[in-house]
């Protein structure tokens, strides 16, 4: 393994368009690279944000849950909550990573930023075939909700306490990547899965085209319905185990 520290550089070019990798750059800012089974990975110390961001609000969360214990304990919690749910989404990247291999295309690089983690093929997923395009995009959210469900055992094995309120939190937090991750939004692997479903059907560009438009309007709608409102069934379940 080894690692090397690089600061971000963007150029121009193209006629003052900048680069998808000048643009990846720039987002990325300042970290390290670490090789892993042959692969890059860089982790941008951006990253810090993300965490920061989920340790306070893990820490709310497992406050509210039960108000019994030294404020110090809450702290250790939800810094292990924040660990965990990175954990959780470079398990998803991994999962997407094992079914392009599987798939026969190889994953060129790979990190972790402010909006997560990420992984990228030396191809486009809509160039391959489409049982394969659908496999490797929902390979991700079918990772984290399999977590989510690991961690309702735990949650319904164990009685009340911090250590309890952060596994709750995490399953909440996977289950929730799982459903954003699945709607048919651009950038986000519900896409993806979209696109491959659409393609085996034999739909055509044109065609696919507006049914992936108004498949996102209306999967957005119903997100910010679900999640915004009222707690889902699952979250519901979980706070009363």
């Amino acid at each position: 393994m080894g690692i090397v520290v690089r600061s971000c550089s963007s150029h121009v070019s193209n006629g003052g368009r900048m680069q998808s990798a000048d643009l990846m750059s720039m987002l990325q800012g300042f970290g390290f690279r670490v090789i892993l089974f042959q692969i890059p990975f860089y982790v941008s110390f951006w990253s810090l944000a993300l965490a920061a961001l989920l340790f306070i609000d893990a820490r709310k969360y497992i406050e509210q849950q039960m108000v019994a214990f030294p404020r110090s304990s809450y702290t250790v919690a939800a810094i292990g909550a924040a660990i965990t749910v990175i954990a959780s989404t470079a398990a998803h990247e991994a999962a997407h990573s094992l079914a392009g291999w599987y798939a026969g295309i190889t994953t060129t690089n790979g990190g972790l930023s402010w909006w997560g983690a990420y992984v990228q093929f030396d191809r486009a997923l809509t160039t391959i075939s489409p049982k394969y395009e659908i496999l490797i995009a929902a390979a991700g959210p079918l990772t984290n909700l399999a977590l989510a469900l690991m961690m309702t055992g735990v949650v319904v094995l164990f009685g009340e306490s911090n250590f309890e309120n952060a596994v709750q939190y995490t399953a909440v937090l996977n289950y929730r990547l799982a459903m954003l991750n699945l709607l048919p939004v651009f950038v986000l692997d519900g896409n993806k899965v979209l696109d491959g479903l659409l393609r085996q059907l034999g739909v055509g560009h044109t065609g696919s085209s507006y049914i992936s438009v108004i498949a996102a309007g209306l999967s957005v709608l119903w997100y910010f319905m679900k999640f915004t409102k009222k707690k889902s069934a699952f979250e519901t379940y979980l706070e009363r185990a």
